[in-house]
């Protein structure tokens, strides 16, 4: 798990859109683990499972991480449960990662795979199957020792269309250190009985200058999902034209210490004192709140100041 312990890590890996790794729990229990990790390149395109059983147990892990670059396009699975909670996928490379409707970022020479791009990318439609297949979904950026920043760039849809339950979508820039940033360009969302709680992180473990922006295009509509977006000192940045809807979920922003730029709108129905909470800024700049549940409160401020102009 994350190339730790005893065992020799590989230097590369690829995994074929025919190959299966199975760590199934048969009638009851927990899912297993399966990692798929190599000290430079991952190429991952088959299928992984690790469910838990089919009359009780939660959903295991499955790891997918190229610690300098991964290629994940076509990869499927879950970590699913039946009758329990659902488990962790784990995307966690070393460069940048952009979300796309991706081709294989790999070539074939004299029977070695290496990568063609130096940045990682993960097929949109990837993550949308795994979060329907009842298994949570974490990118991390974690910048040891690579040579970009470990941004995240949602550039295609991210949407938890089919299955039970709530899912959790966590975009965590810059974790080992690097000055990380998060940018969503197209949309995510749950759908109709299906939440979907968003976290959108540039801060935890990362560098002090990491930011999250909200584009044209990158509407997030969780259908009663939290979100919790938290960025470094670059703060938080909304355009004018983007939305945020999360229905009965609440709405969190911590700049993280710089500016935070709301020009959208941000609506919620939540009736509960942290309906929508801004703070931890510089200065803020808000566009539109709508916060229409009975007892909603929005509070700016509370806990961590914005300590410029409002």
């Amino acid at each position: 798990f994350q190339g730790q312990g005893p065992e020799h890590n590989a230097t590369a890996v690829f995994m074929s859109s025919d190959a299966l790794i199975t760590a199934d729990a048969v009638s009851s229990g927990n899912g297993g683990t399966a990692i798929l990790w190599s000290d430079g390149f991952t190429s991952a395109h088959g299928t992984i499972y690790a469910r838990g059983g089919a009359q009780g147990g939660d959903g295991g892990l499955i790891e997918t991480s190229g610690h300098q670059i991964l290629d994940a396009t076509g990869v499927r699975g879950s970590a699913g449960a039946a009758n329990g909670n659902g488990g962790l996928w784990l995307f966690d490379p070393d460069s940048d990662v952009t979300i796309t409707t991706a081709t294989a970022n790999n070539a074939q020479l004299l029977g070695v795979f290496t990568p063609i791009a130096i940045n990682s990318t993960i097929d949109a439609a990837d993550i949308n199957g795994v979060l329907n297949g009842g298994t949570d979904v974490t990118v991390i950026t974690t910048f040891a020792t690579g040579s970009q920043n470990g941004n995240i760039f949602v550039n295609a849809p991210i949407t938890y269309g089919s299955g039970t339950g709530t899912r959790t979508l966590t975009l965590n820039a810059g974790s080992g250190g690097g000055p990380g940033s998060v940018e969503v360009n197209a949309a995510i969302s749950g759908s109709a009985t299906r939440p979907l709680n968003v976290v959108l992180d540039s801060a935890t473990g990362g560098a002090a200058n990491g930011s999250v922006k909200l584009n044209a295009g990158g509407n997030i509509t969780t259908f009663d999902g939290n979100l919790q977006v938290l960025a470094g000192a670059g703060g938080v940045t909304q355009v004018a034209t983007n939305t945020v809807d999360t229905g009965t979920g609440t709405i969190t922003v911590n700049g993280g210490g710089g500016p935070v730029n709301m020009a959208g709108t941000l609506t919620t129905t939540n009736a509960t004192a942290n309906a929508v909470t801004i703070r931890n800024a510089t200065t803020a700049a808000i566009g539109n709140i709508i916060a229409n549940g009975a007892g909603a409160v929005v509070r700016l401020g509370v806990g961590q100041d914005i300590t410029g102009a409002l």
